[in-house]
């Protein structure tokens, strides 16, 4: 056999490696979700991984939920996060609000902000129920 075809098959076999390795890499990444209401209560989690959620309101601007993670979730901060509103009482939770991250997350826990942005005239509390989603 030619070096040219050797130093090909050893190639594509390196790729394949390379490839397999890559599957079972992300094979093992576990996800978390958790839905929680517009007071901090946590309703639904998947594995048990959220160990309390605390809830300021500043009024006619934002809510902040400090979201802390049971201590043996995590070894380090998860690799990826994401919060989703799951308000639906008015058409302004709908048309307005909005969720995000208040910072990257840490391995011991996570800032949400939600807020009704734009939304005409003064409200007192911008409090939303949001899904949130980490993987590991």
């Amino acid at each position: 056999m030619e070096f040219g075809k050797v130093s090909k098959y050893a190639f594509l076999s390196l790729v394949a490696c390379a490839a397999i390795g890559l599957n079972v890499a992300s094979a093992t990444a576990r996800i978390y979700t958790a839905t929680i209401d517009s007071d901090g209560n946590v309703l639904s989690q998947n594995p048990n991984w959220v160990s309390k959620v605390e809830h300021v309101v500043h009024q006619n601007y934002f809510a902040n939920y400090q979201v802390e993670f049971n201590k043996r979730t995590f070894n380090k901060a998860p690799g990826y996060c994401s919060v989703s509103l799951a308000d639906t009482r008015s058409a302004d939770d709908i048309y307005y609000g909005q969720a995000r991250l208040g910072a990257a997350p840490k391995q011991s826990g996570l800032s949400v902000v939600t807020q009704l942005a734009g939304k005409p005239g003064a409200w007192v509390d911008s409090s939303q129920s949001f899904m949130l989603m980490c993987v590991q």
